[in-house]
């Protein structure tokens, strides 16, 4: 069952946005057998010291501090069909028949994918988004889900970014629940379901993320989060529960992620292949509508002291055209000095002409019939008007995904 799920995503999905790298870095091994050599021991322990304290001392627009627990990073391998490092006790799990099928399956799906779709867009985004990857400028991605794929691949060079989604954030399966049979077929088949759609299509789509991401299922967003951390080459570092407080700080919190609460979150630590520098996502739960923010004093304040972001939208259901939307809206516009959507972000009336330049890419299309009312005559306008010099897009991305449509994608670069 596992085998035909994945391989029916890889069918549909003639294009992909995933980095193929597995090359996550193992923690240090330190001898502890009778017999070993002191020496040799004391300095594993003062190695050991000195990569917890570069973890703790790096910074972003974020205060970026943790101390490393390896049994994530074994965890989320296992669920991205990945062989764990040395010394995980995830043997016998990898093992199974069905998660040796998993695995190969996972990884001739990502293979096909980064050779469709992944090159392409990482050739335009050097391309075209230069100067926002120009440093490890935050990153703030509203209405986001999971997708650490999209963002990752188009800005690689972030401290920290931000996730806001209504989905629970969800826990990582243990060991004990992927011993058995029966388990592990279940959650490794609700893992490549919950997928599907933006292998398929390149975007989540919330009706089905409620129920594919629900805590019977794969338990939230943190473990496709996580999956997708391991297959663009990161190694995790550890993962806290946090939430923001009515101050809007983040802060601690000790409940279960698995039931959304207010504000309730988890921040994944992770490091890119090759460095010790510590990064981070930080994903919260929430309804930012003007009307639940009203209750919500503290998700306001957040936003409020965000720092200055790379901002990145697409597939949004176009809910910031609507005055209903107008907080988070003005965050985003406030706090960003690059901001790339497609046209279901920000509708393009409410920028201030004299304060960005603009670049537009693809061609327009109408929103497709889901959604109506939403149409943009303004920026249709500023597409023929520049229609000479526009470029194509030369991957799917968002709402317009089938092969007879293009993307259309706006890259606004505050003045």
């Amino acid at each position: 069952m596992i085998q035909k799920t994945l391989q029916k995503a890889l069918f549909l999905a003639f294009i992909g946005v995933f980095a193929l790298s597995t090359a996550c870095t193992s923690g240090n091994k330190k001898t502890t057998s009778d017999g070993s050599n002191k020496d040799s021991i004391a300095k594993d322990s003062i190695a050991k010291k000195t990569e917890e304290k570069k973890l703790l001392e790096v910074k972003s627009g974020w205060e970026i501090k943790t101390t490393p627990n390896r049994k994530f990073d074994d965890i989320a391998r296992l669920i991205s069909g990945m062989k764990s490092n040395a010394g995980s006790g995830l043997d016998s799990i990898e093992k199974n028949p069905s998660w040796v099928k998993y695995a190969a399956n996972s990884d001739s799906a990502w293979a096909k994918l980064e050779k469709t779709r992944l090159v392409q867009m990482r050739k335009w985004r050097d391309e075209e988004l230069s100067a926002a990857n120009s440093s490890s400028m935050d990153v703030f991605y509203p209405f986001s889900g999971p997708d650490f794929l999209n963002v990752y691949t188009l800005f690689p060079n972030a401290k920290s970014y931000t996730f806001l989604a209504l989905e629970p954030a969800g826990e990582l399966p243990t060991a004990k629940k992927l011993s058995t049979k029966n388990n592990l077929d279940g959650y490794l088949n609700s893992v490549s379901k919950s997928i599907y759609e933006i292998f398929n299509r390149s975007y989540f789509i919330t009706s089905y993320m409620a129920k594919d991401l629900s805590r019977n299922s794969v338990n939230g967003a943190l473990p496709i989060i996580c999956l997708f951390m391991e297959r663009t080459g990161n190694t995790i570092v550890n993962v806290e529960r946090v939430r923001i407080d009515k101050t809007g700080n983040v802060v601690a919190a000790n409940t279960d992620s698995s039931k959304r609460k207010l504000n309730h979150g988890v921040r994944v630590y992770y490091k890119t292949a090759g460095s010790e520098e510590l990064r981070m996502v930080q994903y919260f739960s929430a309804d930012v509508s003007d009307e639940a923010l009203v209750n919500n004093p503290g998700m306001v304040a957040f936003l409020d002291k965000l720092p200055e972001v790379n901002c990145y939208v697409k597939a949004a259901s176009y809910l910031m055209h609507y005055k209903s939307f107008n907080v988070v809206r003005t965050a985003c516009l406030k706090h960003s000095k690059h901001l790339m959507q497609d046209d279901s972000g920000i509708a393009y009336r409410f920028f201030e002409k004299g304060k960005w330049d603009f670049r537009l890419y693809g061609k327009y299309y109408k929103p497709i019939k889901d959604f109506s009312g939403v149409d943009q005559p303004d920026l249709k306008a500023a597409y023929q008007k520049d229609s000479a010099i526009i470029k194509p897009v030369p991957f799917i991305l968002g709402y317009h995904w089938r092969s007879h449509e293009a993307p259309n994608l706006m890259i606004a670069d505050r003045k």
